[in-house]
């Protein structure tokens, strides 16, 4: 009876799993329980019986050539971006570097500025790394709101194909379609440009460094989104290198430093080599 009792829990497991049993098994069981009488069975046979039909079960869930490819793949997109079980980590300083892994290339990082398995940060304006580094927990932001007094940086990998329109384009755009809504220079290195976007009523602010726009159109220029209450947030992205992009995150308070943010994020990214 106990061994009878395990084999149906193994096949109820498998049926739970999503396996079922070929057409022709269950053809074959149907015909075999209308032509052959009812008959007592010894224990034996019956957990024979199930042991044939559990055999049967697992060969018919066996996952075909296609599908081991397609999750094989799909293992592998999925892995792009983070270390997964089995990878091999190139050789670093574990008290002083952190390992990236993006686009499946190897990246190594100071780990005073490493932040997650794919992030950078550093506190603004102090430019202070975002473990606090040498300086421990004496720099001006520590204990503030993290959003708020950081800039943050995100890698990820990238396809090496431009999706729209670059940030200078998007203006150009706004400025022949009438959507501009002003534009002014702030400082000989920054621009602020405020437009009327097509899919929402509120507008955009732009802050644009314009001595380095003509190096990077979609790096040298943030986008921020204010609210009533003058709180926001400015993001922009850029293809770093082949293959790896940069998303950058920070509160629209530091807006007006957006040229030396902008040289400190590229100094920053200067400290990660390739492994």
């Amino acid at each position: 009876m106990k061994r009878s009792t395990k084999i149906l829990a193994i096949l109820a497991a498998g049926i739970a799993g999503g396996c079922k049993l070929p057409n022709r098994s269950a053809d074959r069981l149907s015909d075999s329980a209308r032509a052959s009488p009812p008959r007592r069975s010894t224990p034996m046979s019956g957990a024979r019986a199930a042991l044939f039909v559990v055999a049967g079960l697992l060969a018919g869930c066996q996952p075909s050539t296609e599908e081991k490819a397609q999750r094989a793949e799909e293992r592998r997109i999925e892995c792009l971006d983070k270390i997964c079980e089995g990878d091999v980590l190139p050789p670093h300083d574990t008290k002083t570097e952190a390992v990236l892994k993006i686009g499946g290339q190897w990246l190594i990082a100071p780990r005073q500025y490493a932040k997650g398995f794919a992030g950078l940060a550093f506190y603004w304006p102090s430019k202070t790394p975002v473990t606090g580094g040498d300086l421990g927990k004496v720099f001006p932001e520590f204990g503030k709101d993290f959003p708020k007094v950081s800039i943050q940086i995100f890698l990820r990998s990238h396809d090496g194909v431009m999706h729209g329109p670059s940030q200078a384009q998007r203006l150009q755009q706004a400025e022949a379609q009438g959507r501009l809504i002003s534009k002014s220079t702030q400082r000989a290195e920054l621009e602020v440009w405020q437009t009327q976007e097509t899919d929402r009523t509120d507008p955009e602010w732009w802050y644009v460094a314009t001595d380095q726009v003509a190096g990077n159109p979609n790096a040298a220029i943030v986008s921020c989104r204010k609210r009533v209450d003058s709180t926001g947030t400015c993001t922009t992205g850029f293809v770093w290198q082949p293959g790896i992009a940069a998303d950058l995150r920070f509160s629209i308070e530091h807006a007006g430093d957006w040229p030396e943010i902008y040289q400190e994020v590229r100094r920053v990214l200067q400290l990660l080599r390739k492994e």
